[in-house]
């Protein structure tokens, strides 16, 4: 039972961090954030070429603060509607959207479940961890997006279309909020899975308020829980027979060899 209590105590906080920046991000969505910075970077001037490294750019920071899972959900679409919005070829955007979610997914603990993972039992704050992972991060960034644009290097030369219309606003910047302080949060505490479940409760809640019609199912369907609490469950076991095979395993393989060199020296030669 120990090591039960001892392997839960090293798996929830992953899962409890991802939940809570999914739920920020939910909210972020609605508000229309990735959409109005989408549609602002779709206008900036410029190629195929400058659209593709501005998106790349945006899909970089949203994986850091935001997960990579959030990044993937939220962003791709919007890639995609940028790139047809200017008459480009979306290859780029949809190979670089999921390739930079996971390039991207080095700067926080938060960023990437595997982070946590294996630097749960080690209490290392989010600041130093950041600090450690900046140049791998720059270079891995830099990286992705030079490989996606030389492998589709024709797509990117062709002169997009210039694009006319209002820009999508922000309805509310609950989101955006939500996603400041969990980013603070990540940065500053050493364990801040329950912090920042706590603000996208309350984010997702007053999203609610203000929408004036809950709606459940969506915020369900975001957290896709099903798949997430097989991870989780498949994370326990794992923790529980590693656990079980390093100590009682290898006291058990000391005794037994102990026992063997006895029975050596006793027995007539």
């Amino acid at each position: 039972m120990s090591v039960l209590v001892s392997a839960l105590g090293q798996t929830w906080e992953p899962f409890v961090l991802i939940l809570g920046l999914l739920l920020i991000g939910n909210s972020a969505s609605k508000d229309g954030l990735f959409e109005s910075i989408g549609a602002r970077l779709a206008a900036l001037p410029g190629g195929g070429l400058s659209l593709f490294v501005s998106m790349m750019g945006l899909v970089a920071v949203v994986t850091a603060t935001l997960n990579l899972d959030t990044s993937v959900v939220f962003l791709t679409p919007i890639l995609l509607h940028a790139a047809r919005r200017r008459g480009i070829e979306e290859r780029a955007f949809l190979y670089g959207s999921i390739f930079m979610a996971n390039s991207a997914s080095l700067l926080l603990l938060g960023s990437n479940l595997t982070n946590i993972l294996v630097f749960a039992g080690r209490h290392v704050r989010g600041a130093a961890f950041s600090s450690a992972m900046f140049p791998a991060w720059v270079a891995s960034i830099a990286l992705t997006t030079l490989v996606v644009a030389a492998w589709c290097w024709r797509d990117l030369r062709h002169d997009p279309v210039a694009t006319d219309g209002e820009m999508p606003r922000v309805r509310s910047w609950l989101g955006f909020a939500g996603l400041a302080v969990a980013t603070l949060l990540m940065l500053v505490l050493p364990n801040p899975a329950l912090p920042v479940l706590a603000v996208g409760v309350v984010v997702e809640v007053c999203e609610q308020l203000i929408a004036r019609s809950p709606d459940v199912r969506t915020v369900l369907a975001v957290l896709n829980l099903p798949p997430l609490v097989g991870l989780f469950s498949l994370a326990l076991i794992v923790a529980v027979v590693a656990r079980e095979w390093s100590y009682p395993q290898r006291s058990w393989l000391r005794r037994g060899y102990g026992r063997v060199r006895a029975s050596a020296r006793a027995s007539p030669t």
